[in-house]
């Protein structure tokens, strides 16, 4: 999601399955959570380094509850086998 000072918010940062309904609160989420670790952390890396691994958290969060919403809804397709599928590539 981020690199040195560049990141990617909302669906570009982190793309969760649409029965969530989740994308318009994801990007506003994103934009405050940057905002707000601007304001308290003193440095932009250290602002960046957090905000990145709060939104990660919650990416995937949301990406598992979206993989328990589309089972519920008779959605199934190829469940992953570990963790990876919702780990970033760098």
């Amino acid at each position: 999601m981020r690199k040195d000072r560049m990141l990617l918010t909302g669906d570009a940062a982190f793309v969760v399955r649409p029965h969530t309904a989740a994308s318009a609160e994801k990007a506003a989420a994103d934009a405050i959570h940057l905002f707000t670790a601007l304001q308290q952390l003193p440095s932009l890396d250290a602002a960046l380094a957090a905000w990145e691994k709060n939104r990660l958290a919650e990416g995937t969060a949301l990406y598992r509850h979206g993989v328990g919403l589309g089972q519920r809804l008779g959605l199934n397709g190829p469940k992953p086998t570990t963790d990876a599928a919702v780990r970033p590539t760098r």
